[in-house]
């Protein structure tokens, strides 16, 4: 199984997406516990690459089925909801990313900044200026207390 959907990884890069999607969904049929977390994320990669985002969607949320702790799925959803103009969505997936990385015992991870960053570039897209401003700050002064998370504060105030 990994084989194949790194093969269809290999020809999603050098541009056979038909071919690509076809055999992805064939693996996706064919998937099991330890396999269908990567057969789904992989295939959401592909039709991501055609725009097809209905189908990154389904693909993220069939993977979380079977991981459904990974943050960067989950990350992942919470951008093609808001690309869908879903922003209520995407923001609720966002905070409860934030939420947890908050809580981790060992600190947050890096996911912190990119959960912040698309939670407030959503913020914006849903014409909420004022709580994109309000959650900025807030995300200053949360990277502010961990310095390996401190250095990509310029990454936030970029986008306000």
């Amino acid at each position: 199984m990994y084989v194949l959907v790194n093969y269809e990884l290999l020809k999603l890069d050098i541009g056979l997406i038909g071919a690509s999607i076809q055999l992805m969904e064939e693996a996706a049929k064919r998937c099991d516990k330890k396999s269908g977390f990567f057969v789904y994320y992989n295939l959401s990669k592909i039709y991501d690459a055609t725009r097809d985002r209905r189908m990154v969607e389904q693909c993220l949320r069939k993977a979380l089925e079977y991981a459904p702790k990974h943050p960067i799925a989950r990350h992942q959803l919470g951008v093609v909801v808001s690309r869908m103009g879903r922003y209520d969505e995407a923001i609720k997936v966002f905070d409860d990313l934030i939420q947890e990385e908050l809580a981790r015992d060992s600190g947050p991870s890096e996911t912190l900044v990119y959960a912040y960053k698309t939670k407030i570039i959503s913020l914006q897209k849903a014409g909420r200026e004022g709580e994109a401003r309000n959650e900025l700050q807030t995300a200053l002064d949360q990277l502010e207390r961990w310095p390996y998370l401190a250095r990509r504060t310029h990454e936030l105030q970029e986008i306000v």
